[in-house]
């Protein structure tokens, strides 16, 4: 497995438990990925077919390796700082547990 394939799985597992601990906060980790990825400015503009402009969430899976390092570092602070309240430490040693 590449380590980007296992970045990826520590990730979605992170934001599993998040989304467990945190009740109904969110809808789904898919949900919660779309907040981070605004979160982290990992964001998109997109023209509607009226002219208008908006703001929509990036791809992940498009971004480079050194681009999608620095966004999961980003997300996984915002979760331990912004939503856990704890340390990037205590939340990797749980992941491990």
């Amino acid at each position: 497995m590449t380590t980007r394939a296992k970045q990826n799985r520590m990730y979605w597992s992170i934001l599993d438990d998040v989304v467990e601990r945190t009740g109904t906060r969110w809808q789904s980790t898919w949900s919660l990925h779309q907040v981070l990825k605004v979160r982290c400015n990992c964001i998109q503009t997109v023209q509607l077919l009226d002219g208008r402009r908006v703001l929509i969430p990036g791809s992940v899976s498009r971004m480079s390796a050194a681009d999608a390092n620095a966004f999961y570092n980003k997300a996984i602070a915002v979760i331990c700082e912004e939503i856990l309240h704890i340390s990037v430490d205590e939340l990797l040693a749980r992941e491990a547990a």
